[in-house]
């Protein structure tokens, strides 16, 4: 539990410092700390040991920063296959429960953090 709040603590401050850089710097560090919070909050339900879903869960908040809307939602339904075969091929190791909690965990966090992307983008941001 320290080290989560260790975490916290360092992305937080690391949150509010790249908030004074440019765009492309702070578009980079979005997706770090997206990365960390998606990987603290596997962690610490458990799942740890998936190491194919936490990499698939890794590569889809990267797409969501960097390219436009259309690619994102294209990249949610092939996100959501590959989860899906993981799970079909491995079945003694990733359940759908598994599968679920990466889904919920890697579309909520991106979409809930790119919308300081939206904002800061904005005119008076």
């Amino acid at each position: 539990m320290k080290q989560r709040i260790i975490s916290a603590f360092f992305g937080v401050i690391v949150f509010i410092a790249v908030l004074l850089c440019n765009e492309t710097v702070f578009d980079i560090a979005l997706f770090l700390i997206m990365g960390m919070a998606i990987f603290e909050i596997t962690n610490a339900v458990g799942l740890k040991n998936h190491k194919l879903m936490t990499i698939a869960s890794l590569i889809y908040p990267l797409v969501v920063v960097f390219f436009n809307n259309t690619v994102a939602k294209f990249a949610l339904l092939v996100y959501l296959l590959i989860l899906l075969v993981i799970m079909l091929f491995d079945r003694n190791k990733y359940s759908f429960v598994d599968a679920c909690m990466f889904f919920t965990a890697t579309v909520l966090i991106p979409h809930t953090f790119v919308y300081t992307s939206f904002v800061r983008k904005m005119e008076y941001g």
